[in-house]
């Protein structure tokens, strides 16, 4: 099942993938199920001019590297904000603002021309490194101007450290990322290295809403990556109002529903027979994956339906609405011999997920095995390094849990990531 047929002119591209597409009839049993969505593209298309807010950190730390015999991650930062840039068409606007310390609007909301693009390449290249960590200051001077007629605004927040003043820092972002939800400005950040506060991060980008979402980089092509299907999804296919819901078969009861993106997060089922998620009334669907597990309480050999979903959004440019429904079938067979393997995409986010939790847990030898496993060989390295600091005598003194949970949160986040250049039609 991995490609689902819609109707020719459906917006989404849809595909699921089983745990096993034959499964011995046990009872009960175990069945995994996993969900992709994406936006259909279509030929270069410009559905809406695109107002992008960039904040970047410009702290002391921005000045070391994420990884040996690496730029600095200001540079990184600097290199990709190029890369958008180069992207953007005179129909887009950019705003773009700095936090150490204080907070200082280097460029104010500004219509792409020749001339601004090289002004505002100019005033990138001259961003250094600085003092202390002020994110609120940074993000209050993207949230505060108003939003074009017709254009789809994104705040895109980068920062790799903690805040100075979290007592003052950290009620300050609830309430910008209240005034963002409010006016209708998704945020996408970006976390690098491996010190900044993830679970901060992650809580600012949920309570903005609207598809908003946290990510962890590493490296320059990742950044960039991102960046560039972001803006590929403003442009492309624009869906709105996006919603999925799971109801199982007779028999069958869901046992967890683990969204991966936008934000990676278990949902709470208010029920054991069905399901419901959306990524925001006002923003952009840029596709979402979800592994449901479900129990089959007597299972006998033949086809089963074991899950009905139905997708439903709109097109934002025609508010025409739509809705698909697909039914989710396995098949079960009498015969241990004539089970399916286990499907290599399913495989590897089983063990992504339960090496997130080793790690969420400090069981960090734990989790770099299955990291291993899961063929993510460079989160692996961080967890041995973090099992062995966890070996020393003053280990109680040094926050590994911070780095732990950033680093298991975003290698998920990072290996279910779109690709990169999927809508761009090319680079110019």
């Amino acid at each position: 099942m991995d490609g689902i047929e819609l109707a020719p002119d459906a917006l989404l591209d849809v595909s699921i993938r089983l745990g096993r597409t034959h499964v011995l009839a046990a009872a009960p049993t175990r069945v995994q199920v996993l969900v992709n969505t994406r936006p259909k593209t279509s030929p270069r298309r410009i559905t809406a001019p695109v107002d992008i807010r960039l904040v970047v950190d410009v702290s002391g730390s921005m000045a070391n590297a994420a990884k040996p015999d690496a730029p600095s991650k200001l540079e990184v930062v600097k290199g990709s904000i190029f890369e958008l840039l180069a992207e953007l068409t005179d129909r887009d606007s950019v705003l773009l603002s700095v936090f150490s310390t204080n907070g200082r609007l280097v460029v104010p909301q500004t219509r792409m021309t020749p001339d601004t693009r090289q002004r505002i390449q100019r005033a990138v290249e001259t961003l250094h490194p600085e003092d202390n960590t002020n994110i609120s200051a940074g993000l209050q001077l993207a949230v505060t101007p108003l939003v074009s007629r017709g254009a789809l605004p994104r705040i895109i927040l980068f920062t790799d450290g903690q805040s100075s003043w979290p007592q003052t820092d950290h009620p300050q972002l609830v309430e910008l990322a209240d005034t963002a939800r409010s006016r209708h400005i998704p945020l996408s950040v970006y976390g690098t290295g491996s010190d900044y506060n993830w679970s901060l991060l992650q809580q600012v980008a949920i309570r903005a809403g609207g598809g908003s979402f946290l990510k962890h980089v590493m490296d320059v092509q990742t950044l960039e990556g991102h960046m560039l299907a972001e803006l590929a999804f403003l442009r492309d296919t624009a869906i709105d109002r996006f919603e999925i819901e799971g109801r199982t078969a007779s028999g069958v009861t869901l046992i967890s529903v683990t969204s991966m993106m936008p934000q990676i997060r278990e949902l709470k089922l208010a029920n054991r027979q069905s399901f419901r998620d959306h990524t925001g009334a006002v923003d952009l669907h840029r596709g979402a994956q979800y592994l449901v597990e479900l129990e089959v309480a007597a299972p006998t050999p033949g086809r089963m339906e074991v899950l009905y979903l139905t997708l439903r959004g709109r097109n934002r440019t025609t508010r025409q609405p739509f809705e698909h429904t697909i039914e989710v079938p396995v098949t079960f067979v009498a015969d241990a011999t004539q089970q399916s393997p286990v499907d290599d995409q399913v495989r590897k986010v089983l063990l992504m997920l339960a090496a997130s939790k080793m790690a969420d847990e400090r069981a960090y030898e734990d989790a770099s095995r299955l990291y291993r496993r899961a063929g993510d060989d460079a989160t692996a390295a961080i967890m041995d390094e973090l099992h062995t600091a966890s070996m020393q005598p003053d280990a109680d003194q040094i926050d590994l849990g911070r780095t732990g949970t950033s680093m298991a949160g975003g290698s998920i986040t990072n290996a279910y990531t779109v690709d990169p250049l999927k809508g761009l039609g090319g680079r110019r």
